[in-house]
């Protein structure tokens, strides 16, 4: 009954959030028990979790027992340590904090969706309908870049063995074993081997690379649109009121219905402020562990990737060459995106200084003071704690990266 509760919502209707939730219910990642029974959600994500856990045991023995292999091979292993790390723990927190996700979720589609909006004027509405444009235009052009660092280091791979002749049996030729994972396969000879390995990587990268990240990212994205949505959206009621009292006689103060008007409209805002203050925390709360994540594989992605691309024995540099263009890319994305919510929620605070108090009655004025007060201090995500999801967060990764890049490379 819950889950038909949950179906019936206008916020869950729409043909991008179905997508995603089937998605994820197949492969049990999901948050939401409602679309299938909890054991057997928990079962398909423990079985990943061991899959992807076996990925990293054999991307860990694989750098221990190749310890004199050149450093462009270290780092892709270890760039792969760090990717099967932080996804184990994205699986954990869907297994063991799956309550907390789930309620949070559910929150946001009847509550905090613009489609539960109490007040839905024309410009609500008109915002609305292009969020949900702009989000399927987003999750095509997110789904692309990853399929794209998917595809490419994949085709790569293959293709280098290929042209060596790596899998033809009547010429004698080791196959290189690119995926940097130690098994119990004579992967080096044998291209039956050498392929059921590969079956193995390819299947953990793509539940990682196309089903786990981007399902959970977009999620998010999804959320924080629209956060920022609200904010623009109270940055139009807010003008609303100046433009009640520019249309009217500025000179004396106002009395009677127009000005109950403007105190109701001044108190919805200060009440939808809260509101969305409120949402803002929640998603810190919750998907505070994405951040880090995001922001922690970023540096090393661009620090590995940079330096096995600059290394004269790495081979396969089209492969390189697309993780790193597909890490600043990503990192760019999340980073403007962020700055953009961070802009929407100081012009709230600038609008609200502009209003012409001088003006207004006597409550009104209060009114508006408090909403200057608590609108005066643009929100943002912090990640640890104490970094701002901003443009300068980004430069400082870059300088970052390309500093850990050097030393590394130094060693080289």
């Amino acid at each position: 009954m819950v889950g038909n509760k949950f179906r019936q919502l206008s916020s869950t209707k729409n043909l991008l959030i179905r997508c995603i939730r089937k998605i994820s219910t197949f492969f049990g990642i999901w948050p939401l028990t409602e679309d299938m029974e909890i054991k057997k959600r928990t079962w398909r994500s423990i079985v990943i979790f061991f899959l992807l856990a076996l990925r990293l045991l054999s991307h860990t023995t694989f750098l221990f027992t190749h310890s004199s292999a050149a450093i462009s091979i270290k780092g892709m292993t270890f760039l792969w340590i760090m990717n099967a790390a932080t996804d184990q723990i994205r699986i954990y927190k869907q297994v063991f904090e799956n309550e907390k996700q789930a309620k949070s979720l559910r929150s946001f589609f009847e509550t905090n969706h613009l489609s539960q909006l109490e007040v839905q004027d024309d410009y609500s509405m008109k915002i609305s309908s292009n969020t949900e444009k702009n989000a399927r235009l987003a999750y095509v052009a997110y789904m692309a870049l990853m399929t794209t660092a998917f595809i490419i280091p994949m085709i790569d791979d293959m293709s280098a063995n290929y042209l060596a002749g790596g899998f033809s049996t009547s010429m004698n030729v080791t196959i290189v074993n690119t995926m940097n994972m130690a098994v119990p396969l004579n992967v080096e000879t044998n291209p039956i081997e050498w392929f059921c390995t590969f079956f193995f990587y390819f299947f953990s990268m793509f539940f990682q690379m196309l089903i786990l990240v981007p399902q959970q990212d977009f999620i998010l994205f999804y959320i924080v649109y629209h956060e920022l949505i609200h904010w623009r959206i109270l940055k139009s009621r807010m003008l609303n009121i100046s433009l009640i009292i520019n249309n009217n006689n500025e000179d004396e103060a106002y009395v009677g219905s127009l000005e109950k008007e403007i105190y109701e409209n001044l108190k919805e805002c200060i009440r939808y402020h809260n509101f969305i203050l409120k949402f803002h925390k929640e998603i810190q709360n919750i998907y505070g562990f994405l951040f880090k994540t995001i922001y922690f594989l970023v540096v090393i992605y661009a620090c590995c990737t940079a330096l096995m691309l600059t290394d004269s024995r790495a081979g396969n540099l089209n492969k390189y060459a697309t993780l790193l263009a597909a890490t600043y890319i990503y990192l760019f994305s999340w980073t403007m995106f962020f700055s953009q919510l961070k802009h929407a929620s100081g012009e709230v605070g600038e609008v609200a200084y502009s209003l012409p108090w001088s003006c207004m009655s006597k409550r009104c004025r209060q009114a508006l003071a408090m909403m200057v007060m608590r609108a005066q201090t643009p929100v943002g995500f912090r990640v640890y704690g104490s970094i701002e999801t901003s443009l300068e967060t980004m430069v400082q990764i870059v300088k970052g990266s390309y500093s850990m890049y050097a030393t590394l490379n130094n060693f080289n």
